[in-house]
């Protein structure tokens, strides 16, 4: 009796996610809100918003050097800053060789001795006793994530103004050529949202394989031509068998992001994608989601108070509020 009560408590949850999925549902019922408020509030895009917005829509990622969104390298200059003061703090240092010992410790099955679940790259951002990252106006990283630039871009992607669900700084360790790839490392899509916008930064260039590129499968996206194959199963992602992506997808839809330092990646990661295996380079990149209200998975860093709220603009309140 309690196994059966076990399975048809199992199925229940599974029907719910699939049903809050559903586009009308997910887009109309749960999103209703974020949808009046873009209406109401959203301004006029410029040539490069809708340029970026339209890769997005039609292939799932656009790429595009930093200095041709924003106008200069100002926020760019002060991520490296930041990125350059965080990993020469002892803590950090003392993360990154407990990290590399645990990474060493793997079995050839590509399992860890640890606790770490991604023992192949050091978070930068520091953490409070929850673990969550705390607010920091004076943070660059929260300052860029939060302009009116990338908040314009990502509600129009969405169709609606989006909330800021996380906000990652890490550095990729390198890993031995052959040592098998890993949950992020392989292809898979995010479970967080049936659609969502992670804004990646390459803080040091990403000029050969060897640097763990970040790769995506063009189409993969809600509404792309890919979005069939290895499909999220609400509310988890997926992840397809290795070598399973590259046998049905031609060559020409996978995108391979060799760039240099200072070039943003937005992506839709619900799709296709993969990264961070550096066997010659370590990367280091920045990579904050957004998602809808709709998305279950829970924030990693703290809120901002209200009088912290009351300096942003409608859409940077909506991002950072419940």
């Amino acid at each position: 009796m309690a196994s059966f009560f076990k399975t048809q408590s199992e199925r229940l949850f599974h029907l719910y996610h699939r049903l809050r999925n559903v586009w009308p549902i997910w887009f109309y019922v749960y999103n209703a809100e974020p949808r009046r408020l873009w209406k109401k509030l959203a301004e006029r895009p410029d040539a490069v918003q809708e340029r970026v917005a339209a890769s997005l829509a039609r292939d799932g990622i656009a790429v595009i050097p930093m200095q041709d969104l924003m106008g200069d390298l100002s926020f760019f200059d002060a991520m490296r800053a930041y990125v350059s003061r965080r990993t020469s703090d002892p803590a950090v240092i003392r993360e990154t060789s407990r990290r590399k010992e645990l990474l060493a410790n793997r079995t050839s099955e590509g399992k860890r001795a640890g606790k770490y679940l991604k023992d192949f790259w050091v978070p930068l951002f520091p953490t409070d006793q929850d673990g969550k990252i705390p607010y920091d106006a004076a943070n660059p990283f929260f300052q860029f994530v939060l302009h009116p630039r990338i908040l314009q871009i990502a509600g129009l992607y969405f169709g609606f103004f989006p909330k800021l669900n996380s906000f990652t700084l890490q550095s990729t360790l390198l890993v031995p050529p052959g040592t098998p790839e890993y949950l992020s490392q392989r292809w898979h899509r995010d479970s967080e949202d049936k659609k969502m916008l992670k804004v990646f930064v390459y803080l040091t260039d990403v000029h050969e394989r060897g640097a763990g590129p970040f790769m995506y499968v063009r189409g993969s996206q809600h509404g792309g031509r890919w979005r069939h194959l290895f499909p999220q199963r609400p509310p988890a992602g997926s992840y397809p068998p290795p070598g399973a992506v590259e046998r049905a997808v031609p060559e020409e839809d996978i995108a391979l992001c060799l760039a240099s330092r200072g070039t943003v990646i937005f992506c839709d990661t619900s799709g296709l994608h993969r990264g961070g295996y550096s066997t010659t380079v370590e990367r280091t990149m920045f990579l904050p989601a957004f998602c809808s209200r709709a998305a279950v998975s829970p924030i990693n860093f703290e809120r901002p108070n209200a009088s912290a709220l009351a300096g942003y603009d409608d859409a940077a309140r909506f991002a950072l509020t419940p």
